[in-house]
């Protein structure tokens, strides 16, 4: 190679590692505020319908109630040829550490139509029903309490509590401050 070749060549390649370091000096800086919290950053709110499989996937932050760990991640995966949905949770539970479920739970679906699928099972002092709404790719949780009078459920919660996802906290503070 001539040296007019070599040179033209330096340029573009210290041209382009220039780009890059300032791009990712941007993002950095856009981002910087969120890393300081050293909150962990889920993946955002996603919802997946694949009607002609009869698969159906959310997965967003638990918001409602008096949650204990706000930063976390619910995924609902719902199947109708097994008439099972299953979910899993993720919470934040203190700086960099993580509480995955050991499995995945599941519960019968008792209603799947094109607007929504439903189903819910009992827990020991409580009854849960998850909601998926199709239309609007959103879904609830309801958690009522149940088996009151047992004497292992005396100091369980004695009120409905309802629950919905929603994006995750890192994405929407991202968004608001991007104003998008």
């Amino acid at each position: 190679m001539n040296r007019k070749v070599t040179a033209v060549l330096l340029v573009i390649t210290l041209t382009i590692g220039i780009s890059i370091g300032v791009g990712t000096s941007i993002v950095y800086t856009k981002l910087q505020p969120e890393y300081e919290n050293k909150e962990i950053v889920f993946p955002d709110k996603l919802y997946t319908d694949i009607d002609d499989t009869g698969f159906v996937l959310i997965r967003g932050r638990l918001a409602g109630g008096d949650l204990a760990y706000k930063n976390n991640l619910r995924s609902i995966t719902c199947t109708k040829e097994r008439n099972e949905c299953e979910f899993f949770d993720v919470q934040e539970i203190g700086s960099n550490q993580v509480f995955v479920d050991s499995s995945p739970m599941s519960f019968p679906i008792k209603r799947w139509d094109q607007y929504q699928i439903s189903g819910s099972y009992d827990d020991t002092c409580v009854r849960v029903t998850i909601s998926i709404d199709r239309k609007n790719e959103a879904a609830l949780i309801v958690e009522e309490p149940i088996n009151q009078g047992s004497l292992v459920c005396k100091d369980s919660p004695n009120k409905t509590t309802k629950y919905t996802l929603e994006g995750s906290l890192f994405w929407d503070s991202f968004r608001k401050r991007n104003g998008k």
